[in-house]
């Protein structure tokens, strides 16, 4: 709709949105609300596009309701909002009309309250803003900007120097079919254009015209990362590039389709571009895929040992996963919250009494005779001050388990006898009987389910 008539540059910018897999959450299914909210975005952009064009009441409240469903979903789209009016005015002129007028009035009446809720969440000195912002000075937010804009176009990147969260777990898909998948796609597109003869086209639109719009979506790709460029993991490109990359895509696609048609004996080199974004976008989202791929096998083996050591509990057990330094690997249960999660899954209980013992994790205890003192992560100053109520473990109702980090698995403590769960309060302690606790039999459906996924086990 921006571009009629300009079969090669769809199929390019088609080619290059699939495979652009800079962002860490490729593959990852923690990114589907994201990427909802970038499809209903672009879906309100095409419905507003189509009402310019050609009218209609229809085309009108879709775009606004694909609009609400984008905002109202996850706030990734409003980076991109104030660029709205400019690509209205790139189609429909700088002159008020009323469709233009009707759309941006549409667009607005949606935008006021989210605009609202979202300045207050972003000013909430309680809310997850406060906690996810990191405070840096507007030089360094802006080279963290530029960044994260210019992975954008390092697709090389993507595939073999992608920045690392925790130490990368062992290899689960080859090189060799990273390769190969990658030299396919180019190669599918290759063909693809050659069935796309360069006299099917329509005559180039005027340079400034295009290269205009390009500009535009390079500018709307810059705010969306600078939009993320001081929240925590913003560093390893975590949730960063689910809307840059969209319109990076467009503007390259747009950019290359052009130069092809302008300069046709320099087709073949120009296209040459687009291509090699294809074959290491394909590369980069196969290594995501080992990635996660690698690291949940990794996990079944945690998170087995935790449901073989106790396929089941009674009612009123509290679990304590155990470890000492940093784990050599991310954990399913690194941090206290996941390990709450999982537990609610592998015993199908609404609620589990748990707690994530790690001295990175800032959790502990203190033994006392009537069991263990326990505070959870961001507690233990609050503790320590007597002004927040402990996480009272009893003994005869806990099972403690610590993690051997040579075999990547929980293993079930069977006593308290010289552990320091025990210093000064050993009668007590004596208490703990995890077998009693434990009701041994198979896994159940499932568990087997959640765990045994892949044919593991």
């Amino acid at each position: 709709m921006l571009l009629p008539q300009r079969r090669l540059t769809r199929l390019l910018v088609v080619a290059l949105t699939l495979t652009a897999t800079s962002d860490y959450l490729t593959d990852n299914l923690t990114a589907l609300g994201y990427q909802f909210a970038v499809l209903t975005l672009l879906l309100a952009v095409g419905c507003g596009l189509r009402f310019l064009q050609s009218g209609g009441a229809g085309w009108l409240l879709a775009a606004a309701a694909a609009l609400g469903a984008s905002l109202w979903t996850i706030d990734v789209g409003i980076p991109a909002l104030p660029f709205l009016p400019l690509l209205v005015a790139w189609q429909a002129g700088l002159r008020p009309r009323p469709r233009s007028v009707a759309l941006l009035l549409a667009w607005g009446a949606v935008v006021a309250p989210v605009a609202l809720l979202e300045w207050r969440f972003l000013h909430d000195p309680k809310s997850y803003a406060a906690v996810a912002v990191i405070p840096m000075p507007p030089g360094k937010l802006a080279g963290r900007a530029v960044a994260l804009w210019s992975e954008n176009f390092m697709p090389w990147h993507w595939a073999f120097a992608r920045k690392v969260w925790y130490p990368r777990p062992p290899v689960a898909i080859s090189a060799a079919a990273m390769a190969l998948a990658a030299a396919l796609a180019a190669a599918a597109l290759a063909l693809r254009v050659r069935r796309t003869p360069p006299e099917a086209e329509a005559p180039p639109e005027p340079a400034a015209r295009v290269l205009g719009l390009a500009a535009l979506l390079a500018l709307m790709a810059l705010a969306a990362n600078a939009a993320y460029a001081n929240i925590h993991f913003a560093d390893i490109h975590y949730r960063t590039h689910v809307l840059s990359r969209i319109w990076v895509s467009l503007a390259l696609g747009i950019l290359a389709g052009w130069a092809a048609a302008r300069w046709p004996r320099a087709r073949l080199g120009i296209l040459a571009v687009p291509a090699l974004f294809v074959g290491l976008g394909t590369w980069g989202g196969i290594e995501r895929q080992d990635l996660f791929l690698s690291t949940w096998r990794l996990h079944q083996r945690e998170l087995l040992s935790i449901a073989r050591s106790a396929p089941a509990l009674r009612p009123g057990t509290g679990v304590i996963l155990r470890s000492g330094a940093m784990p050599p690997a991310y954990l399913a249960t690194q941090a206290d919250y996941l390990t709450n999660n999982w537990l609610k899954l592998i015993y199908d209980v609404p609620g589990a009494h748990s707690l994530r013992l790690s001295p990175a994790r800032g959790t502990g205890c203190r033994p006392t005779p009537g069991g263990l003192d326990c505070w959870h992560e961001g507690q233990a100053g609050c503790f320590a001050a007597g002004s927040c109520a402990p996480d009272r473990f009893a003994y005869d109702r806990l099972i403690l388990m610590d993690y051997d980090a040579a075999a990547g698995v929980y293993r079930l403590r069977t006593s308290l006898a010289g552990d320091p769960f025990a210093a000064g309060a050993e009668a007590a302690a004596s208490a703990y009987r995890p077998e009693e606790r434990i009701l041994r039999r198979p896994l159940s459906t499932a568990q087997r389910r959640l765990l045994l996924y892949h044919g593991e086990g």
